[in-house]
């Protein structure tokens, strides 16, 4: 079990906050999130493991041929992942 805090910043400027919580039961993982303040995320930070780097990424999603892609770009991993999904015919 474990838990992050995530910082997103719309292309528009604002911030906006989440905390998750990931439970595994047996085989099967549960994740838990919800909205949190500014205030909240910095509180989380202070408490965050020493052993472990932050993750930063930026996101680009489009559309082609009736399919949803987004390119997941790590930009300190020199990294990027493409995750595709298909639409329902």
């Amino acid at each position: 079990n474990h838990a992050y805090v995530r910082k997103r910043i719309s292309e528009e400027g604002s911030d906006s906050y989440q905390y998750s919580e990931v439970i595994f039961d047996g085989n099967e993982r549960h994740e838990r999130k919800r909205r949190i303040s500014k205030r909240e995320y910095e509180l989380y930070l202070r408490d965050a493991d020493p052993e472990r780097s932050p993750v930063e990424q930026s996101r680009l999603h489009f559309l082609y041929e009736n399919q949803s892609f987004v390119v997941h770009c790590y930009l300190d991993r020199n990294l990027a992942v493409l995750h595709c999904q298909a639409a329902r015919p």
